[in-house]
């Protein structure tokens, strides 16, 4: 039986087809004042909300602008290990299970970041940030990850705004003097304990090692360098020099990872990085260049996503089991996640194979029907590798 549509009327067309009849041209208006009072009735809720706001923000404003205010100062209570905690800036975005302590002043300010539930000393990471960043910021999950497959994550921010290049501020001085500070605090298992960084960060990972023989500050077992760099792109002053190699400890894993879409980096610095490693055994020596579709950008590895874990994350869980013998907990915060995503994609996915079946007019999961039909999502991304 097939249905037609109803034909036009013919003539004139249907009532609902007329066009509205226009005002004649002299029809008296409603004046201004009165339209405006009409409209703010209207909207008289959503107006008060901005209002409310504007005025908090003003406020806060004022309260900045005159000392009263300052979230820098605002405190957190004091860690579970026994620092100061950070405050609310410095706190960022973890989780309430998460803690944040600081030690030192300025340039060495330097963040420890554990599970509140655990205790008694932990292998570490050093964890050294990219260079205009002095916070956590940025960098919650990764650090999260870590605290939550028990380990100790030190965080020197080993510069401070404005973030010169004059030399005024020493990287690597304050580097070091915040590791020595947060060693001194929280007892860590130095025999376990990996340095790990992003762009200049990266670069101070490889000089931790080659520099701290004669300081006092834990041996790096192992360095993940990601995408490092030593001066700005386009800059021939080198911020950073390459150190020599020579007073690596014999044992340390040195894995650097660079990508030929990095802008700014570029491959250079790693490659020079792995080269100065010649006279070492290929075991303990990688460089690995990056071809993840996506994640090729300077700036991608500090992003979140299922590609990053794949791609930063697992490798870097491995290595801390396999080259210095860390027993990772399980993340079920990160295991939650997963499960979730790979839920909702199998939902997703299920949803356009019923929507083809119905196209094609046969029986669908989510109509009712009989057929099953497997679903083969991507490849899971395990935690714990």
């Amino acid at each position: 039986m097939t249905t037609q549509a109803p034909e036009r009327a013919s003539g004139q067309g249907s009532e609902v087809d007329r066009p509205l009849p226009v005002p004649p041209p002299d029809l008296p208006r409603e004046p201004l004042g009165i339209t405006f009072r009409y409209w703010l009735r209207e909207q008289r809720v959503a107006v008060a909300a901005w209002l409310l706001i504007v005025v908090l923000l003003l406020a806060g404003a004022g309260l900045y602008v005159a000392g009263a205010l300052d979230p820098f100062k605002i405190k957190t209570a004091d860690t579970t290990f026994g620092t100061k905690g950070a405050n609310l800036v410095e706190r960022g975005a973890f989780g309430s299970d998460i803690d944040v302590g600081v030690v030192g002043d300025g340039q060495d300010t330097t963040f420890i970041i554990r599970d509140k539930s655990l205790s008694g000393p932990q292998p570490a990471v050093i964890f050294l940030h990219g260079f205009g960043s002095s916070l956590v910021v940025g960098y919650e999950p990764w650090l999260e990850h870590l605290a939550r497959q028990g380990l100790t994550v030190i965080f020197p921010s080993w510069q401070q705004p404005p973030f010169p290049i004059d030399g005024t501020q020493n990287p690597r001085v304050n580097m070091f003097r915040g590791v020595r500070l947060a060693v001194q605090a929280v007892p860590i298992q130095q025999d376990k304990v990996a340095v790990m960084g992003f762009s200049a960060g990266a670069a101070l990972a490889f000089d931790y090692a080659a520099l701290s023989k004669k300081l006092d500050v834990p041996k790096a077992g192992l360095v993940y360098s990601v995408y490092p760099g030593r001066a700005f792109p386009g800059e021939e002053k080198v911020m950073l020099p390459l150190p020599p190699a020579g007073d690596i400890p014999a044992d340390t894993k040195i894995v650097t990872l660079v990508s030929r879409k990095d802008r700014e980096a570029g491959t250079a610095w790693g490659r020079a990085q792995y080269d100065s490693l010649a006279g070492r055994g290929r075991d303990l020596r990688e460089l690995v260049y990056v071809d993840t579709p996506g994640l090729g950008g300077h700036f991608a590895p500090a992003e979140v996503g299922r590609d990053v874990r794949t791609t930063f994350w697992q490798p870097f869980d491995r290595l801390l089991t396999a080259h210095l013998g860390v027993q990772r907990l399980p993340d079920p915060a990160l295991k939650r996640s997963i499960r979730s995503a790979h839920k909702t994609q199998e939902l997703l996915q299920q949803k356009r194979i019923d929507k083809k079946k119905a196209q094609r007019g046969e029986s669908s999961v989510l109509d009712g029907g009989s057929t099953t039909t497997n679903v083969i999502g991507a490849k899971p991304d395990l935690p714990n590798g």
